[in-house]
């Protein structure tokens, strides 16, 4: 437990959180939406520092980043707790458990360490929403940096614009995870406002330095209608350029909705039709073999980088530009080749 460092103090010991874009009014020893920040005794608390859920070494692909540093290992961790209540939440046993559970608590020093250990070249917060947990991540960020390793967050956007300029300084990268395009649908089914994701894209949008891809899980008969797809994707165009990768996610049953079936492949190489048609020059399948997660150039089609089932395969880069026409490809960071290894799993 650690004083949390975005809030304001209102009267009657009330507190106003001011991490997410839920804003809760806080009164004294209540939670908030997120059920992870305690006021106690006119104070606002982290209920979840330190404490973490299991590390795992990932490839940079599985988060999935396929423009920043291709190849390399995130050492990947989350803790307790959400800011959404999505009914198909692939980690609903972490995301949606209150932090009441033990857990080891891992000093931010020992998270740089473990990523070092595991020869991974950066950090990933992820499996539950990382703004819930900003102020053990930025610890951790910090730290990452100065041994030169590389900070990336998966995220549903949800980050107010306050927080995130306390702390853009230390992240390298973000995955915007949009949950459909419908109010109709995050009401019902995630159990938030759209526009938390959508202002959460606006704000990422002013800082150049942070590289941006974006996720979308297509639900099969609730939010594959093709023209909420392509108000999506005109939305990530008009703030985040054709240029932003765009991936479209499988479904499959999970949690409280069990009864609905897996997203049809014919569904989702539809939906990359409609970006492609919109302009966006970097279209993705992930969840499913489909051919549709290799990079290709979006000038003369040559084949530039080969992935298989969220691994990196290889490169045909010529530094960072196509091979044939000689189009610069925009890739954050470097290419990382020689790391190509076996999956490794850590707790």
């Amino acid at each position: 437990m650690k004083k949390a460092l975005f809030y304001k103090k209102l009267k009657g010991n009330a507190v106003k959180c001011t991490l997410c874009q839920w804003n809760c009014m806080i009164k004294e020893g209540e939670r908030g939406f997120c059920r992870t920040r305690e006021n106690i005794k006119g104070e606002l608390y982290s209920l979840v520092y330190g404490s973490q859920t299991g590390f795992q070494a990932d490839p940079i692909e599985k988060k999935p980043f396929y423009h920043f540093n291709p190849g390399s290992w995130a050492y990947s961790f989350g803790t307790l707790g959400c800011n959404f209540r999505c009914d198909y939440c692939c980690n609903w046993a972490f995301s949606q458990s209150a932090p009441d559970r033990e857990t080891v608590e891992i000093t931010p020093q020992e998270v740089v360490t473990g990523a070092l250990a595991a020869n991974c070249q950066g950090i990933a917060y992820t499996y539950n929403e990382p703004t819930i947990f900003l102020e053990y991540a930025y610890d951790v960020m910090k730290l990452a940096r100065k041994e030169g390793l590389f900070n990336v967050m998966v995220s549903n956007g949800s980050i107010t614009q306050s927080a995130l300029e306390e702390v853009h300084d230390c992240l390298d990268a973000v995955v915007i995870d949009f949950k459909g395009f419908s109010e109709e649908f995050n009401n019902k089914y995630v159990h938030a406002p759209l526009s938390f994701t959508k202002n959460g894209v606006k704000y990422y949008s002013k800082y150049e330095h942070v590289h941006k891809e974006v996720t979308n899980l297509v639900v099969p008969g609730l939010n594959d209608d093709l023209s909420e797809v392509r108000g999506l994707v005109k939305y990530v165009k008009k703030w985040l350029g054709a240029g932003t990768p765009i991936h479209f996610i499988r479904f499959s049953p999970l949690y409280r909705m069990s009864n609905v079936p897996q997203t049809p492949k014919e569904t989702l190489l539809k939906c990359c039709d409609v970006a492609k048609e919109e302009g966006m020059e970097y279209v993705y399948v992930g969840n499913i073999e489909t051919g549709r997660d290799n990079t290709y150039c979006p000038e003369c089609s040559e084949l530039l980088i080969q992935r298989r089932w969220l691994m990196f395969i290889k490169s045909f880069l010529k530094g960072k530009s196509c091979p044939s026409c000689r189009r610069e490809i925009p890739i954050t960071g470097k290419i990382h080749d020689e790391t190509a290894r076996a999956n490794t799993y850590f707790s």
